[in-house]
């Protein structure tokens, strides 16, 4: 079972998105870790330093689930049986991984209509976290629905 860590700062520009992905790629590739990191930032910054600005592009322009569509059409557990395509793979060196579920700047507009959404994440993450040892999660600069997310799905 995965231990899941929320990086939040109430402050923008202080490293969490950093912190996040050099924590991640240091557990995958020095520790032989199963990792996860959760985009949970609209601004999408770990989506984009870990898949690359081509491929993520590309992810966005297929209309590939992000974040947006996790909060929007999963909130309950039974909606879960597709959850293999929220996760993009980053790499794999031997036993260990780095995985993915990007984000996308429409994941905003989730803030519009947040009541009920705050579990979909911690009931998402339920249903992977066997298959990691640690999660990490890049949290907005903001208190929110996101927040709340964060904070029910962390240790």
């Amino acid at each position: 079972m995965a231990i899941t860590t929320s990086v939040f700062n109430m402050k923008g520009g202080v490293g969490k998105t950093t912190l996040t992905v050099q924590l991640a790629w240091y557990m995958m590739s020095e520790k032989g870790k199963r990792v996860l990191v959760v985009d949970l930032d609209p601004q999408a910054n770990a989506s984009h330093y870990l898949m690359g600005a081509k491929k993520y592009k590309d992810y966005i322009e297929q209309r590939r689930p992000t974040m947006k569509d996790l909060f929007e059409e999963y909130t309950s557990l039974s909606r879960f049986q597709l959850r293999d395509e929220f996760i993009y793979g980053v790499r794999t060196e031997q036993d260990a991984k780095l995985d993915l579920i990007p984000s996308s700047l429409k994941l905003s507009k989730i803030l519009k209509n947040p009541r009920g959404k705050e579990h979909a994440l911690n009931n998402f993450l339920a249903m992977v976290k066997d298959n990691y040892d640690v999660i990490f999660i890049d949290c907005p600069p903001t208190e929110s629905m996101f927040t709340t997310a964060s904070y029910r799905a962390s240790q």
